[in-house]
């Protein structure tokens, strides 16, 4: 659980997470906001902390380990960093506050700025970028670029756009025509994250002030996700797997042209990021292949899936393998941008 507007007396941090503890939690306090004295004509002088603080809780039963975020990217007092291992997963968790109003527009896209590039300094792996981003990730112009590149994906919103359904507000104050509704709270997710997506969820009746609690659901494999499955029934009539480097050519020189006909396709959705076109005319030029490999044989024609990226309604696991899929594709084109370059 990653928390925001924490707002912990440096005096009384140290207590709560001991009793958290005796409950079953794991406790690390990010940065608190200091403590000022403040001046209001409806009341008298006081020292009180501004909105801001983080802090990330677990179960005992996951491990978490804190990440230093290094000074040089700035983000001492707008993030926080750790490791979550369950079992044999492991991810990075980055849980950010960004500060609100109209005058930190520039500033809260300097500081997803150095987050993007903390994040990227990790490595590959699967890492989660959680939080209270005070603006709509249109609204942020390092946000939104790094959802253009690919690597990253606004998972809440990409699941609804899969059911053909806008993404839920996160945030609402006031009532009536004052009443005003927002989306700032979301999770972004890398391409290495998304192949653990399951789905997500979102509590608009939690009874907490304003804001609406946001979170995902991951599915941890213990075996290996095939992109392409041959049904156990097409298996037993398929020709068995060449033995030799004649007959690779043979089935070279089969796949060949089938490969010609759909590279300029492939070229042509993949020049704009075209993940969903792309995907499709793979699996499509997949499938030509394989029918023409098993008519080449003398074997009769069976059967091979079609996989499509379809919008899906209430199909979580259909969600999670359109996002693994898109995930891929990303990838491909991250690594063909990165060896075009050198």
């Amino acid at each position: 659980m990653r928390l925001q507007e924490t707002r912990l007396h440096p005096l009384k941090s140290k207590n709560l997470v001991s009793k958290l503890r005796t409950q079953g939690f794991t406790v690390l306090i990010g940065p608190q906001p200091v403590i000022k004295r403040t001046v209001s004509r409806l009341h008298a002088p006081c020292r009180r902390q501004t909105h801001a603080g983080l802090a990330i809780l677990a179960r005992n039963t996951v491990a978490l380990q804190p990440l230093l975020i290094p000074q040089g990217f700035g983000l001492e007092k707008a993030a926080q960093a750790c490791t979550c291992t369950a079992g044999s997963f492991t991810c990075r968790i980055i849980n950010v506050y960004l500060p609100s109003g109209q005058r930190h527009v520039s500033k809260r896209s300097e500081i997803m700025t150095q987050v993007f590039l903390f994040a990227a300094s990790l490595g590959d792996g699967p890492t989660f970028i959680r939080g209270d981003f005070n603006s709509c990730p249109s609204a942020n112009q390092a946000i939104s670029e790094a959802i253009r590149t690919g690597e990253w994906v606004d998972v809440i919103a990409d699941e609804c756009a899969a059911a053909n359904l806008p993404p839920p507000f996160t945030f609402q104050r006031g009532k009536g025509r004052r009443r005003c509704m927002s989306r700032i709270d979301y999770v972004l997710a890398n391409s290495d994250g998304c192949t653990f997506f399951k789905k997500s969820w979102l509590q608009q009746k939690s009874g907490l002030p304003d804001h609406c609690p946001v979170g995902l659901h991951l599915v941890i494999p213990s075996t290996v996700d095939k992109a392409f499955t041959i049904p156990s029934s097409s298996r037993r009539i398929f020709p068995p797997k060449p033995s030799c480097l004649d007959q690779w050519a043979q089935r070279d020189s089969i796949c060949e042209p089938i490969l010609r006909e759909f590279a300029p396709k492939v070229a042509e959705s993949a020049e704009p990021l075209g993940v969903e076109l792309t995907w499709s005319l793979a699996c499509q030029a997949v499938s030509s292949m394989l029918d023409t490999i098993s008519g080449s044989a003398g074997v009769q024609k069976c059967f091979f899936p079609r996989f499509q990226v379809t919008p899906v309604v209430n199909k979580p696991k259909e969600v999670a393998l359109r996002t693994k899929r898109i995930a891929r594709i990303s990838g491909l084109f991250r690594e063909m941008i990165r060896k075009a370059c050198f």
